[in-house]
């Protein structure tokens, strides 16, 4: 490495260290002060960090654990865009000490073999292929859980990943894709329904979680914090959590949106969206926080206390799911169902031959964009 490479990164590496000198100050700060947030809408706890009371699933019975995931692999053509598509459901059932019950196996929706889905869409631009993409993905992993509780009747289903739509997905005013967007949204609704109905917990495990809602809102209830608020509010939450929260600890829970009648997303979900709530969970000092989406439908009867109470319970069996391996915190549930739901390479390439096959060599819908067939580089 020249001389000049070499100095470029050793002040990239101190600016970095100072950084995260001055985060971890911050974490010492939050955990030592006050936080008040008892005025605060959609804030149930009186703490920043909690302690997870590692505990079975029930002292009585076996609990069935579902969970979903999808995959995806798509490309923008010359005059369309192509999305070879997975997604399945898997349950592990765990015994009272909440070990797996190796008798019961992992049971499978739709089967051992995933089939391959694809969907196609024309006359997009580059902004649209991803809500195509995203929207195309997301339908599928829905059906799918549904599929689950209708299969499994699982007393918990988890989906890699949150249990709301995202902003990116949301189309813009009069694309094309507005009533596929409609079509995700009503299949949230019903799969909302659907747990509700069957008595299933619902979460969402976001292991890669780039949010900011805390790092933005702890220096309002916390006023020792103002010095670190423009810091803070350039970080993920994950990232400062990592600092502040220790192995078997959880953040407070918050509502998912506190806006939601402002909110784009939250507007569209109706009355469901007072039933979010979201957390962070440390399951092992070697790992990160992952982030945790919870459905609860007891907000919208005004029960409160039941709520926290599924919160807490929550955190508990999910700390134990994810204490696998102490460098991968996840539930080895949803890794399956990752691993299943994965889309290879040569799956794609597959489909696209077949199709150029079945269309012609020449059709022009299927031609590779030049940035990516240039003979050169």
């Amino acid at each position: 490495m020249d001389a000049i490479s070499e100095q470029h990164l050793s002040r990239l590496a101190d600016s970095l260290g100072a950084t995260r000198r001055e985060v971890k100050t911050a974490a010492a700060t939050a955990r030592a002060n006050p936080f008040d947030a008892k005025d605060e809408p959609g804030v149930w706890d009186d703490h920043v960090a909690i302690p997870v009371k590692t505990a079975s699933f029930s002292a009585s019975k076996n609990w069935r654990v579902a969970a979903v995931d999808g995959g995806v692999i798509a490309r923008e053509l010359h005059g369309s865009v192509l999305s070879v598509l997975k997604a399945c459901a898997v349950e592990f059932t765990y015994l009272p000490d909440g070990s797996f019950d190796v008798k019961s196996g992992v049971r499978a929706w739709p089967g051992k073999r995933v089939p391959i889905m694809v969907s196609t869409e024309y006359g997009l631009d580059s902004t649209e292929f991803h809500w195509f993409v995203n929207l195309s993905r997301l339908r599928l992993e829905i059906q799918a859980a549904r599929r689950a509780i209708e299969q499994f009747t699982p007393d918990v289903l988890l989906l890699g990943g949150s249990i709301v739509p995202q902003p990116a997905d949301k189309p813009r005013e009069h694309s094309i894709l507005n009533d596929a967007y409609a079509e995700v949204v009503e299949s949230f609704k019903a799969l909302y329904q659907d747990c509700e109905k069957n008595n299933v917990l619902l979460a969402g495990v976001n292991k890669d979680s780039r949010g900011k809602q805390l790092t933005h809102y702890l220096p309002h209830v916390i006023p020792a914090l103002a010095p670190f608020r423009a810091r803070l509010e350039r970080l993920g939450d994950s990232v400062f959590l990592s600092e502040l929260l220790k192995e078997g600890e959880r953040s407070f829970a918050f509502a998912y949106s506190q806006a939601t009648d402002v909110n784009p997303i939250m507007r569209d979900l109706g009355p469901w969206a007072k039933t979010i709530a979201s957390y962070y969970l440390r399951p092992s000092a070697l790992d990160r926080p992952v982030r945790v989406d919870l459905f609860l439908p007891e907000l919208l009867k005004g029960q409160k206390g039941a709520a926290r109470e599924k919160v807490n319970a929550s955190a508990s069996w999910l700390s134990r799911l994810c204490a696998i391996n102490a460098r991968y915190a996840y539930p080895a549930v949803l890794i399956e169902a990752d691993l299943r739901a994965a889309v290879r390479p040569d799956e794609f390439e597959r489909v696209l031959a077949q199709l150029k096959t079945k269309t012609g060599a020449n059709n022009p819908v299927f031609f590779e964009l030049r940035r990516n067939s240039r003979p050169f580089r």
